[in-house]
């Protein structure tokens, strides 16, 4: 009784909810390649909860039919298995590097692990080395090999795990909150693979991954409140909450600065060279300032259109202003671009507290950006072409 309240009920409450969500990642005009690889990770998910439950429901029935839908759900299912790890794998990888060479390393290595196992399972179905099915009873059996399965699958979940894990321990900046990738890409997997060493019969990893996901997309849905979904910086409501927050607390050491940073002539980047271009820079540009500040504390937000924020408690603001400066100039040296990524910074810093001093902050740093921005116009001579 439990057992069928388990492979049914369960699973079937999960593919509700795993297919609604994968429905609208499906419509989502949201076609980057970290939303593609979870699409692909929700998809397996639910072909295996669906062929999870059919080979319940047939199991034990030795008609001749059912015998044949059995074998071939069976290969099917383990195939999925292999499938799922590897998305789970590469989407985890896409998350936690946004190195490319990292990236197609991870995709290649762990792609041919899986088409390894496929030739042997494809083997298997002549040779019963990882699975048959026995034709009087019509149930799953176990080859002497059936251990490659979970190394595959368990080898894969576990090194994302890792990854994972690490993120977690440098305190990196993610799309997701730390606590769900923890708990997501860390404790599920891992808590389904011991469940299920302990207990064979009670194969939870797929509906814990699944729960995962579903927390994965709501975690996501409550960052696009405050994130900004094209650079994945804090967005304007939240760099107003931010300085809601900094206007309610005392400093007594030292004190937030605030750098506002404009790209220089970027609609001539959008007439130019097209919008995509122009999304690029405003993508390359939320990078440069994430490698500049990526070892402080400092608050990163896109403030709306090309003009960006950050909020940096620090003794010298004029040595971090250079510092963001040699950034870029060092970027365009090697970008291979045909135009220069150009900004101008302008920064203030907090004197006094109350919304009073913040509105001060505000309007100091946008004056001395101003003054920064004539400047560079003049430099560039109207022009940021190369």
């Amino acid at each position: 009784m439990y057992e069928l309240f388990y492979r049914t009920e369960v699973n079937c409450i999960c593919l509700f909810l795993l297919a609604w969500i994968t429905y609208h990642l499906a419509t989502s005009q949201d076609q980057q390649t970290k939303n593609i690889l979870f699409k692909r990770v929700m998809i397996s998910s639910v072909l295996i909860l669906v062929i999870g439950t059919i080979q319940f429901l047939i199991d034990g029935h030795s008609e001749i039919h059912l015998f044949i839908l059995n074998y071939f759900l069976s290969f099917v299912y383990l195939v999925l298995n292999g499938v799922m790890a590897y998305y789970w794998f590469v989407y985890t990888v896409y998350l936690v590097t946004s190195k490319e060479k990292t990236r197609t390393f991870a995709e290649w290595t762990a792609a041919i692990v899986v088409i390894l196992y496929v030739l042997i399972l494809i083997a298997s179905v002549f040779t019963k080395t990882m699975f048959y099915i026995d034709a009087e009873t019509n149930t799953f059996v176990a080859g002497s090999m059936y251990f490659i399965q979970a190394i595959l699958t368990y080898g894969l979940f576990t090194t994302a795990a890792f990854l994972a894990l690490m993120a977690v321990i440098r305190r990196q900046k993610l799309m997701f909150s730390l606590g769900t990738v923890f708990v997501v890409f860390v404790c599920m997997p891992l808590a389904g693979g011991i469940v299920h060493l302990i207990f064979p019969k009670a194969k939870v990893v797929w509906q814990l991954l699944a729960v995962g996901q579903m927390l994965v997309v709501c975690d996501y849905k409550f960052s696009l409140v405050s994130i900004d979904a094209l650079t994945s910086l804090n967005n304007r409501r939240s760099f107003n909450s931010r300085m809601a927050q900094i206007a309610s607390e005392e400093f007594f050491d030292v004190k937030p600065t605030l750098f506002m940073i404009d790209i220089n002539l970027f609609k001539e980047i959008n007439d130019t060279f097209g919008h995509p271009e122009g999304d690029n820079a405003l993508v390359q540009t939320s990078q440069l300032l994430k490698n500049v500040f990526s070892k402080s504390d400092a608050y990163l937000s896109r403030f709306g259109g090309d003009e960006f924020c950050v909020v940096y408690n620090c003794l010298d603001a004029e040595t971090v202003k250079h510092r963001v400066y040699k950034a870029f100039d060092e970027y365009n040296q090697i970008s291979g671009k045909p135009y220069q990524l150009s900004i101008s910074i302008g920064y203030a810093q907090l004197v006094g507290t109350g919304k009073g001093a913040i509105d001060s902050m505000l309007k100091r740093a946008d004056e001395d950006l101003y003054t920064e921005k004539s400047l560079a116009h003049k430099l560039l001579g109207g022009s940021i072409r190369k």
